[in-house]
């Protein structure tokens, strides 16, 4: 008889750890080449897009890894935001420091918010956060002479060299590129490291992590800073490159937050392409069925989301066709492996 001889086949795990990488690098690349053909205005729209999926992917990393929900995000985008602004309107601090410290101001405010987090859960949260992001534009008009208020605040936007070989609608793009770039390739680290799989434990089952050591309090503080740091940097990035910020700035106001939750529903899970993905069509589509049917648009709009919940729980990344019509029936017990005892045997 022949020796068994090893089989070279990838398994199915490698098969999809491989197409994924695949597909990631194609979108990568189609991202890159974006600013080269389309005009300003176009440029401009997809450079929006990017900070609305950067803002997605924060409250996917709260999310995604330990399934609490926050529908207060759109104030960790306005604490970045306007901490960018009013630091570069009163101060020679050089944009880079300016977005760090607006990215620091987000991330203590999560720390202070994501407290509550510590003994309240699901619906509870949920509240808290919700009242959180709905009183962020009264805070910002107490603060008139420095915020502007309703009137809004100007910002200096971003701009390139004199020698720079792009335009200034393709250098925010870029910059705003670089940062999503950057974040996603932290979220995978971390989804790849021993605290990212803590963090997938206590979002199963809290109990039996605790259990295995998983220290519980310090994950979920240390979560909900990371992910408001991140929503944080997508509000500077979104002052420096529209120039302007007010109270009533949809993306500061509870639309904001409901936009997230809603752009990271459509999109799925998936660290890079769920929030890309998510975004432009939150950010594309209600703008395009406003212009063809405006009395119509909300109610297309809701459609849509319905459908794809029911065809894709997951979001567009996790979508398998192939289930759409497949009903699991009841499960029957197991077949006896022996037969029952008659009543004339004997033991």
């Amino acid at each position: 008889m022949s020796e068994p001889t090893r089989s070279t086949r990838l398994r199915p795990s490698g098969r999809r750890a491989i197409g994924a990488a695949v597909v990631n690098l194609i979108v990568i690349a189609a991202l890159v080449a974006i600013p080269l053909f389309f005009e300003p205005f176009r440029v401009t729209q997809f450079t929006q897009i990017l900070v609305v999926a950067l803002a997605v992917m924060g409250l996917n990393l709260l999310t995604g890894f330990t399934g609490q929900i926050s529908v207060g995000h759109s104030a960790f985008f306005g604490f970045g935001a306007y901490s960018v602004g009013v630091i570069m309107a009163n101060t020679d601090a050089p944009m880079p420091v300016a977005l760090a410290a607006g990215t620091a101001i987000g991330a203590l405010a999560g720390a202070v918010i994501g407290l509550p987090s510590l003994r309240i859960k699901d619906t509870s949260l949920a509240i808290v956060t919700l009242v959180f992001g709905a009183s962020f534009p009264a805070l910002v008009n107490m603060f008139t002479g420095l915020t502007g208020g309703t009137q809004g605040l100007r910002v200096e936007r971003i701009s390139p060299a004199e020698d720079f070989p792009f335009a200034a609608d393709q250098t925010r793009y870029y910059v705003v590129l670089c940062a999503v770039l950057v974040v996603a390739a932290c979220v995978l680290l971390l989804d790849r490291s021993r605290t990212g799989r803590e963090l997938r434990a206590l979002g199963d089952n809290e109990i039996a992590a605790v259990t295995f050591g998983v220290n519980a309090p310090r994950l979920r503080i240390g979560v909900f800073t990371a992910s408001a740091a991140i929503t944080a940097l997508a509000g500077g990035l979104f002052a420096v490159t529209n120039g302007f910020i007010s109270s009533g700035t949809s993306f500061v106001t509870i639309l904001g937050s409901i936009e997230f939750l809603t752009a990271l529903v459509i999109g799925g899970r998936a660290i890079l392409i769920g929030p890309l993905l998510g975004a432009a069509i939150a950010q594309l589509l209600p703008a395009q069925l406003g212009q063809e049917s405006p009395e119509l648009a909300h109610l297309v709009y809701g459609v849509v989301l319905i459908v794809i919940l029911l065809l894709a729980p997951g979001g567009l990344t996790g979508l398998r066709p192939s289930t759409w019509f497949r009903s699991r029936g009841p499960e029957l017990p197991p077949l006896p492996t022996t037969a029952p005892p008659t009543k004339g045997s004997t033991a």
